[in-house]
């Protein structure tokens, strides 16, 4: 098999690191990195054939299937991630399941409530508690095998920085708009 892989140019003798996939022991190829190290790719989701490839994301606490984040989500599949630029904007391919048909699709970020993981256009506990399942601090990790969509979205809902710390949680309080 194969997997995507991260070099790291500033060691001494650089060396390749895998980057993971979305089922243990899968392959994965990435495509794009941006300037906040956000990688994307494809990623198989069964270790056998017939596995079909989906779009995903690597970001410093592991690996989520971008299919799990999209809003107002559709029957049609994310297959692959070619390129995301600094503002977190994807482009790639997508799968009609039914009949075959692929066209290119961009998955642009939420703009004015980057805190809302739910989507309900409100900033509340249950907010909270998708940004407590992203928390990774700086140099955070989570297992990525059993990574929670929430952690995905945390990880680019912020600052775009690739973790969920203390200046994300600042942030996310002074938007929080509890219902009194």
């Amino acid at each position: 098999g194969y997997v995507a892989v991260a070099w790291d140019l500033k060691e001494d003798t650089p060396s390749p690191r895998n980057l993971g996939s979305l089922i243990e022991g899968g392959n994965s190829q990435g495509y794009a990195v941006n300037a906040s190290n956000l990688a994307v790719g494809m990623s198989w989701t069964a270790s056998v054939h017939p596995g079909k490839p989906h779009a995903c994301m690597w970001y410093e606490a592991g690996i989520c299937d971008l299919n799990d984040i999209v809003r107002n989500r559709t029957a049609w599949v994310m297959q692959d991630a070619q390129d995301i630029n600094d503002s977190g904007d994807i482009v790639g391919s997508a799968v009609d399941p039914e009949t075959g048909t692929v066209h290119a699709v961009l998955a642009t970020r939420v703009q004015g409530k980057p805190w809302d993981f739910d989507g309900d256009t409100d900033i509340d506990l249950d907010d909270y508690a998708s940004l407590a399942n992203a928390w990774s601090g700086p140099n955070g990790s989570s297992d990525s095998a059993d990574a929670d969509p929430s952690v995905c979205v945390g990880a680019v809902a912020g600052d775009s920085d690739g973790d969920v710390d203390l200046w994300d949680f600042a942030n996310f309080q002074r938007a929080f708009t509890a219902v009194p």
